[in-house]
């Protein structure tokens, strides 16, 4: 992975480095007296190229303009125009002329060269988004670092790969950048929610309880305010901040808070199964099989269609797994969970599902078979252990 010097560091190098590069080259390799030479003649041409010299020459012109007049000779007048008034006067003035001239035409080279990155960053942004649909999140990941370096102060990227560090687990990096995003627009819920998201998950790793404490209570309060703003927002994922939401009550056991915060992002993407599975779980905690039933089944009907749409998608995969299981079709969801573990390359949306089939277990009546499922993923999780070693 590429560290954080890299991402920061320009995509291109600047044209007039290169040119300054190399005429320091030239100077160093003529002698003392040329050396000398050259930067008396540039100290000399930059001291004549200003209106104020212009404005000296003028007066100067001037002084022997009535000597001129008086003489009433046209060829000493048209002398006096040519050789005192135009070489004095002029002189500075043209030089000044083609200094604003060069200095306009390095704006529009900077300018076209700035447009041409940022055409470059949104088409990285467009392919960074069809990597995180088709779960490629290394690739990703690599994409929205390389838009990062061409554009580092587009919203855009700093959300998406602030969110990308975040769903890898580098969550420091991942607050640096959503940070960063809400800091160039104060309101932006997107940015908000993942910040939210973020300091949940620094809440789940800490062991002091004054400090979990305190980032859930911070990341609820962002999560809030994130969804009063705009309650369709969504993740990179294309799930409700809603459901995202429902997770952080689901982990502080607040279920009642949980299923309604699950209901909300239902209706927010109602085809998707990822709140619909939520529910169905929360229902089975709480001992309400019949309701729980009914959720299963709606998600076991919704998640292959997404998956005809993307067969990549191991979230989808999951959430159908777990359906199959409570239903009774062992077989099928122990086939689903193995061909999710082929597309997962992290570890944490399988300790995700690891969580919530150890839930599953822990409810008053456990499903039939969840411990061969549960054997499943802890394989898949060092697998993916092993092959991040190698």
């Amino acid at each position: 992975m590429k560290n954080e010097s890299q991402i920061t560091k320009s995509g291109t190098q600047d044209p007039s480095f290169d040119l300054n590069q190399d005429t320091r080259k030239v100077v160093l390799k003529q002698s003392a007296i040329g050396r000398f030479n050259s930067r008396l003649a540039v100290l000399i041409t930059k001291s004549v190229g200003s209106m104020w010299c212009a404005y000296l020459f003028t007066i100067i012109a001037l002084i022997s303009l009535p000597a001129a007049i008086r003489s009433q000779d046209p060829i000493i007048i048209v002398s006096w125009v040519a050789q005192t008034f135009l070489q004095l006067a002029l002189l500075p003035i043209i030089i000044v002329g083609q200094n604003v001239l060069a200095a306009a035409s390095d704006a529009r080279a900077e300018g076209d060269h700035e447009t041409l990155l940022a055409i470059r960053a949104l088409s990285l942004l467009q392919l960074g988004e069809q990597q995180v649909k088709a779960r490629n999140i290394k690739s990703a990941l690599r994409t929205y670092e390389e838009a990062y370096a061409l554009d580092h102060n587009n919203l855009a990227t700093n959300y998406y790969l602030g969110y990308l560090y975040i769903e890898t687990r580098q969550i420091e990096k991942g607050i640096g950048l959503l940070k960063r995003a809400l800091t160039q627009n104060e309101q932006y819920p997107p940015a908000e929610a993942a910040l939210a998201y973020a300091l949940r998950l620094q809440a789940d790793a800490t062991t002091d309880p004054e400090v979990k404490k305190q980032r859930y209570a911070e990341s609820e309060q962002m999560f809030l305010r994130a969804l009063s703003q705009d309650p369709a927002v969504l993740d990179i994922n294309g799930e409700s901040f809603h459901a995202v939401l429902g997770g952080l009550y689901k982990r502080l056991n607040r279920m009642a808070e949980a299923i309604e915060a699950y209901k909300a992002a239902e209706l927010v993407t109602p085809a998707n199964s990822y709140p619909v599975v939520n529910l169905a779980t929360l229902y089975y905690l709480n001992g309400d099989l019949e309701e729980a039933k009914q959720y299963y089944e709606r998600s076991a009907a919704i998640s292959p269609r997404m998956l005809d749409n993307n067969p990549f998608d191991y979230w989808t995969r999951f959430d159908l797994s777990a359906a199959q299981l409570v239903l009774g079709n062992l077989e099928q969801a122990k086939r689903q969970i193995n061909l999710a573990a082929q597309h997962v390359r992290l570890v944490g949306p399988l300790e995700t599902f690891l969580h919530d089939l150890e839930r599953l277990k822990a409810a008053p009546i456990s499903p039939a078979g969840i411990d061969e499922l549960i054997d499943l993923v802890q394989s898949a999780i060092k697998r993916v252990h092993d092959s991040a070693e190698k």
